[in-house]
């Protein structure tokens, strides 16, 4: 909690990750990513169909992702 005595924290963003690698299987797609130093998990997005705006789709601990959608 705050208190006067507090000092004021700001949380900065990280950087999005990098190195994305889709593989293609059966009506899902897995992605796979270089992990982003700090980050604790990853909010997966997706636009479809493409140009829509994107929407959380799952999040994941590790740099990868199974999108069954």
């Amino acid at each position: 909690g705050a208190s006067p005595w507090s000092p004021a924290v700001e949380a900065m963003p990280l950087a999005a990750p990098d190195g994305l690698v889709p593989v293609a299987a059966d009506r899902q797609v897995a992605l796979f990513w270089n992990a982003v130093a700090g980050a604790t998990s990853y909010e997966v997005q997706r636009a479809s169909p493409p140009g829509s705006p994107f929407v959380a789709v799952g999040t994941s601990a590790a740099s990868r992702f199974v999108d069954a959608g």
